[in-house]
């Protein structure tokens, strides 16, 4: 891709919906491979552009889904050559407290079931770890039924325009192969000027 599509440019928000993928259960947690396979394509976008792995951090409510995006790092980091532990892939619980420039965030579930991500504190950690920009990656069928938090989220994404599909960033045929790294100078600054602080003031997750 060639540079991250903000579906809206007054918004460094964004929704990116998944539709209905979610597909392993490990050790009575949750992974999705599909989501991870677009979230490592943003990453890969965002790191070719020339931000550095200390300003971006990964959050999933779940540590298989976690445990994935490790591995995938670990071997983009090979592709791209930096230190994997220099970015943060962590739990929700795992992430309070902690900020990044960047948050590209996970809710893995699909098929009716917003499981963990419910508790609407641990919505409100996913939601406010972005300093500049925050793309929350899942399936908006599935979150909505969710009444106190999710639902209201996906109304305000979805009123600002700042939702776009999954097949804009990785087609399915492309599976997880995370592509060639943006290069393009032009608009790697382009990029770089575009990642602003979100205006994130208009929606408040109750925090309970």
């Amino acid at each position: 891709m060639g540079r991250f599509p903000w579906p809206n440019p007054e918004y460094h928000v964004a929704f990116v919906e998944c539709g209905f993928c979610e597909g392993e259960e490990r050790r009575r947690s949750h992974a999705n491979p599909r989501e991870a396979d677009v979230l490592l394509e943003v990453l890969s976008w965002c790191l070719s552009a020339g931000m550095k792995p200390c300003q971006i951090g990964v959050i999933t409510g779940y540590s298989a889904q976690q445990e994935m995006l490790q591995q995938r790092v670990a071997q983009l980091a090979k592709r791209l050559v930096f230190d994997p532990a220099e970015l943060r892939v962590d739990t929700v619980d795992g992430f309070q407290g902690a900020e990044r420039d960047l948050i590209l965030a996970s809710t893995v579930r699909s098929f009716s079931r917003v499981g963990f991500m419910r508790d609407p504190r641990r919505a409100n950690v996913m939601l406010t770890r972005a300093r500049r920009g925050l793309v929350v990656f899942g399936n908006g069928e599935t979150l909505q039924t969710e009444e106190d938090t999710w639902k209201p989220w996906i109304s305000w994404v979805r009123e600002r325009g700042i939702e776009l599909k999954a097949e804009v960033i990785l087609p399915v045929e492309a599976g997880n192969d995370p592509g060639e790294p943006f290069t393009t100078p032009d608009l790697q600054s382009e990029a770089l000027r575009r990642l602003s602080p979100p205006k994130l003031g208009e929606f408040v997750v109750p925090l309970v």
